[in-house]
Order: structure tokens, then sequence, then C-alpha cells
């Protein structure tokens, strides 16, 4: 992970983390939470590079915006933001 400013004593249900993004809270504060979330969009897009992943997880911690909101928006609002960055490279 490219920050360290995460919490990883989290005591919250981890069985939110072991299938598709949903309406659970997202924590982007959370290190799980947020390992879950770059992994399941590297997955999902084929992305396997470390850069992939850094940017996923950068996005997060810098870009998402605060409040409180579903796993399943947080990962739309990431897509979005790789699709944009994509077609930039392009």
């Amino acid at each position: 992970m490219v920050y360290q400013d995460y919490d990883w004593n989290t005591t919250e249900d981890a069985s939110k983390l072991k299938s598709d993004p949903d309406r659970n809270l997202f924590t982007s504060t959370e290190g799980e939470e947020v390992l879950y979330m770059v992994n399941h969009l590297m997955k999902e897009t084929g992305a396997t590079s470390k850069e992939d992943g850094e940017m996923i997880e950068k996005l997060i911690h810098d870009r998402l915006p605060l409040g409180k909101q579903s796993q399943v928006t947080a990962k739309r609002w990431l897509q979005e933001k790789m699709e944009l960055l994509a077609s930039e490279g392009n």
C-alpha cells in the first residue's frame, strides 16, 4: 500500500469484505476496506500491475469524496474516474 495512515484495527464484521460490493458502508480510512476495494476493482478490470493498484488506492485516498457512502457507490465513482483516466491516457 502506498499510504500508511489507515486504521487496521477494525472490529467491524469482516464478512462484508468477502463478496461483491453492496450497500454496506465503505470507510476509506480502514485499510482492510481499501485493500478489498483495490483487489475487487483490479480483478474486475483485469488489471495486474502494481501501478494499477496504486492508482486505485490513490483515487480512494486522495479523491474519493468524503462522507458516508455504500461500497456500491464508491465502486461506481472509482470506475468512472478510472475510465476517465484511461481515456485521457489514450
